[in-house]
């Protein structure tokens, strides 16, 4: 139910009726309750949580200094504060959750999509 509205809001899921109106401009984000991330790709903490940049900087947008102080700041917001080179697949599944907190909360979005995000 929850999981399932929340995806019909973001636009992940398309109604099987009637339709979905978000107010024009409004920029959401959305955290799942279970990541579909391949945790072997050689990713790092740092570069997972600099994804969230995206949607201001675009796909070959480069990243400011700015930019990198952010990443620092949503990390230390989410008590991860020392892990930017650590690869993510040495992260537990508590703080691989916490690394994809921080990546939301650098989108700036208007309206943040919780499922279930620290169980």
């Amino acid at each position: 139910g929850k999981s399932t509205l929340m995806k019909g809001i973001v636009g992940v899921l398309k109604p099987m009726a009637g339709t979905v109106v978000r107010a024009p401009g409004v920029r959401a984000a959305y955290l799942p309750q279970q990541s579909e991330l391949d945790r072997s790709f050689p990713a790092r903490v740092v570069d997972l949580v600099s994804l969230g940049l995206w949607p201001r900087r675009g796909l070959l947008g480069r990243y400011t200094r700015e930019d990198r102080d952010s990443v620092s700041q949503a990390l230390m917001a989410v008590g991860l504060g020392g892990f930017e080179k650590r690869p993510i697949d040495t992260l537990s599944g508590g703080q691989l959750q916490r690394t994809l907190f921080a990546r939301v909360l650098l989108q700036d979005a208007d309206l943040i999509l919780l499922d279930e995000p620290f169980n």
